[in-house]
This record gives structure tokens, sequence and C-alpha cells, in this order.
């Protein structure tokens, strides 16, 4: 159950602004140590890009996400006991896609040697890409591009646009020219020894848990609430927030679980702030995404393939998670979008179900329910060589801003995508609970539950 109206207690809470699973994430870890905790979300709906939306049966994600075995956010949700549930997906049968036609993917020598996908002197060079991939030291690469270190390392077309796609596949980023080699090489390196987990019934699965977990920790949640801005003393120090509605909401501190364009909003009277810098300078990732229910597969074994020569996603979910009704099928089609750049949606939908076409020839007349999204974030900040990959991100503590805390996929110096989220949120509750603790205000005797 979701409060959407409440009173304050006389202690002034920290302040949580952001339902998704960063806001969740911090609002349990302060709470869990005895913090009064307040968590406003704008949607009527916890969850943010965490939502998952049913459909006759079928539970469709905000596009395909995934959540790796044993990395920062798995182990992070696992110590808070949130039960990450789902299902391995096979990589058996899985396709490449190049020049509109298909091909057998690689993922050992053997199949390296048996695809049509590469020449003899291509299929040389990835043996020799996965079987040094491991010695690379990648903190000597943070600086240099994926495309520069592409260039420089491979002879062959073929052979570079592999291991950028699967680059793109790893970090959900279409940005060779921007990303960190260094950050990528290092992801990859990880990637390549986690397996995926797709969740049975959706991400809301982590969401429901979450809520429930800060509800009986005490947190309470209004939903349906926007934020105007933080107020703040003389000193800059955060007293609170201002609601749209106009209520005063006084705190101890706040944390900020949002896009830096929104939290830069919240303090909208210092343009010169370290908030406005980054939503300025932080380069955001995006994907267009075609979600489609089918009755069944018309390939019953086709269920994954990576565009190589073109940014394209194809993933039946469905085959590993519980996601669909009976025999029904839940897949995801996407492309990586390159960042600033204005595609027109009708040509990503026709690309999106001309790849459809490709690797299931006939789905139409099996079609249930399909949904396009244009454009939806996929993290708001790319890690970039300018910021020496993920070590030039902002830290979860706003430096100019007392009380202010950050976290969110652009926050932190550790992992991309959800674990970022998880690590920031786990961090950003943690410097929270110093600040309490060293500040003027009231704060708990109980220590945090978390390791530094």
């Amino acid at each position: 159950m979701v409060m959407t109206n409440g009173t304050f207690s006389a202690v002034k809470p920290v302040v949580v602004i952001g339902g998704g699973l960063a806001g969740l994430t911090a609002a349990v870890f302060l709470a869990q140590s005895n913090h009064n905790v307040l968590l406003l979300e704008r949607s009527p709906n916890l969850g943010g890009r965490a939502q998952t939306q049913h459909k006759e049966g079928f539970s469709f994600n905000l596009g395909p996400h995934a959540i790796r075995h044993g990395d920062v956010a798995y182990t992070i949700l696992s110590e808070m006991g949130v039960q990450v549930d789902g299902g391995f997906p096979s990589v058996s049968g899985s396709l490449a896609v190049n020049r509109n036609r298909l091909f057998q993917l690689p993922f050992s020598p053997v199949s390296i040697f048996t695809t049509g996908l590469f020449s003899l002197a291509e299929k040389m060079e990835v043996i020799r890409f996965f079987t040094t991939l491991e010695s690379i030291d990648t903190a000597q690469l943070l600086d240099t591009s994926v495309q520069d270190w592409v260039n420089r390392t491979f002879q062959h077309e073929t052979t570079r646009n592999f291991v950028k796609a699967f680059v793109r596949v790893t970090t959900y980023g279409n940005a060779p020219e921007l990303m960190s080699v260094g950050t990528v090489l290092a992801q990859i390196q990880f990637a390549l020894k986690h397996q995926v987990l797709y969740l049975h019934g959706g991400w809301e699965s982590l969401v429901r848990q979450l809520e429930q977990k800060a509800l009986a920790a005490g947190v309470e949640i209004r939903s349906g609430v926007q934020v105007r801005h933080i107020t703040r003393d003389e000193a800059g120090q955060v007293t609170g927030v201002q609601l749209a509605t106009g209520e005063a909401v006084p705190a101890a501190a706040a944390i900020v679980c949002a896009s830096p364009q929104i939290a830069s909003s919240l303090v909208a009277d210092k343009p010169d702030s370290s908030l406005a810098r980054w939503s300025r300078q932080l380069v955001p990732i995006n994907a267009a995404c075609l979600d489609v229910a089918l009755t069944r597969l018309p390939e019953a074994k086709h269920l994954f393939a990576l565009g190589i020569d073109q940014p394209w996603y194809y993933s039946v979910h469905s085959a590993t998670a519980r996601l669909a009704p009976g025999e029904g099928v839940l897949l995801h089609v996407a492309k990586y979008l390159p960042p600033q750049a204005a595609e027109d949606p009708k040509q990503v939908r026709a690309e999106l179900e001309g790849l459809l076409d490709l690797v299931q020839p006939g789905w139409r007349e099996f079609l249930v329910h399909q949904r396009f999204l244009p454009e939806i974030p996929v993290t708001h900040a790319t890690p970039t060589t300018e910021m020496r990959g993920t070590l030039g991100r902002p830290g979860v503590a706003v430096p100019d801003i007392a009380g202010l805390f950050l976290a969110g996929d652009w926050v932190g110096s550790r992992g991309l995508l959800i674990d970022a989220s998880i690590a920031s949120a786990k961090e950003a509750a943690l410097q929270t609970a110093r600040f309490l603790v060293n500040g003027s205000f009231q704060a708990a005797s109980k220590p945090m539950a978390i390791s530094a």
C-alpha cells in the first residue's frame, strides 16, 4: 500500500525525492537504521523505469531490462533481503545480423570457426580478442575512446563492428567516439564471467519488495506528489522541500534520486551550482524499443539476435523468465540510439519491425499486443573519456549544498546502469547518516547497517 497523505513527526525527516529503485533502496537503508524517512514520488506509481505494465496476461518492462548475477546491484539487493528471482538465458542458437543476413553469433572458439560471419583472417582477430581480453589492463585505457581503440587494435571492418556490438549489448550505449574503452572493457570482462538474469514477473518484483521493506521499516511514502524546490537557510544548508501545492516540508537532509536535469531544477536559484554544471555536461544514453506479445514464435529456436553493422538488439525474455501466459511469448526489439541524435520515430519503428521480420518471419499472424517506445532513457551519464569512464561521475554528496545527496545511474564511480543506481543509493544513505550524526540535527543512535 502506498500512502498518498500523511502527517509529519516532530523530528525532521530525511526526504528522499524519487520512488524508483535508487530512492527505495536509500530509504530502506536509512529507515532500517532508525532514521525518520519521507519518500516523495511525483508519479502515481513507484518504480520509475523499473515499472512493469500488464496487458492480457503479459508483463511488459519498459524495454529490455536485465541484471547480472553477482554484480553490485544483485549483491546489495540480496544483502537487503530482496529476492532477485529469474532465469538465465541460453546462448544456444543466438544470431548475428549483418547486412540483413543471419549468422551464428559466436560465443566460443568452436563457434567462431563455424560461423559464416567472419572471414578466416577476421576469425583469427576475434579469437585473439577473446583470448587476450582478460589480461588487458583497463585502467590504462580510461582516456581512450572505444572507436580509437577498435581502429588501432583490429584491421577488419566486420571485426571492428563485432566488438562494438559487444560494447552496445554490455553497456546499452551507442557512443563509441565518446565512451571510455577502459570502462567498457572492464564491464565486458565482468559480463563474460557473470550471467544475465531476466526477472520473473518483471522488474516490479523488485519494486514491490523494496516498497514492502520501506513501509515495514517506517518509511512514509507519498506518491503523486511533485517537489517544486529544495529550501535552504542563509548558509545554504538544506532545510526542507516545498511541494507544488505550496506545502512546506521541513527536512534534516534530502536525497535526490532523479535525473541531473531534475536535480538541478530543484535548486534552480543557483545556476552556477555543481548540479547545474553536471546537468549540462553529462551525456545521456537513450534507446528505442518495440515490445511485442505473441501467441507463439514462428521460429522457436531464434531467441536472441545482435546487430553487427546496425545497433540492433532482439531477445525473447519470456523464454527464460515468467512474463507471458501459457504458451505466450514476450520479446523485445531495440535500437541503441546515438547521443543527441534526432531520429525519425517512424523510420526507427520500421527498422525494428524489419528486424523482427528477418528473425521471426510471419510474426504478425500471432500478434497479441505491441508497444513502441521511440526514446526511453537508458542512463543519464555516458562513461566518456573526458570523465575517465565512471571515475568522473558526480559523488553522492553535493559539495556546494550541505545536506543534499544524490543517487542514480549517473552518480558514484561503481558500475553502470542498475549497478550504479543501487550502489550510489547505498552510499548516499551512508553519507546522509554520517551528516546527520555530525550535524546539528537529531540523529538516530543506531549505526547504519551498511559497510563503507
